[in-house]
């Protein structure tokens, strides 16, 4: 997210916080005629980076959104196989832990 107006930003979150899409991150205050301007997530995910509250001019990276995308097989494989690996590792991990004691 980039601020769009020059002013002081104050950051109503933090670094890690999952957020919703609409949520409010933080606000750009001109200090000359106090006039605000609200920044609200445009996607569901986390804050993976964020600037200090601070003066910020337009165009300024306020804040970077990870958002959750679907895994992409990253070899030639297709997507039926990538699918069975992750539910056999999903599996095996659900085995690995019995209320929460490690078999390892």
């Amino acid at each position: 997210m980039r601020a769009e107006s020059g002013g002081i930003l104050f950051s109503d979150v933090s670094l890690g916080a999952t957020v919703r899409k609409g949520d409010l991150l933080g606000t750009i205050t001109d200090p000359m005629n106090n006039e605000r301007v609200e920044l609200h997530a445009p996607y569901t995910g986390r804050i993976i980076g964020m600037a200090r509250n601070q003066v910020v001019m337009p165009g300024f990276a306020a804040f970077h959104l990870g958002i959750q995308t679907d895994a992409a097989p990253t070899d030639e494989t297709d997507e039926t196989d990538a699918a069975v690996v992750t539910d056999e590792v999903a599996k095996s991990n659900d085995d690995a832990y019995i209320d929460g004691i490690s078999e390892e």
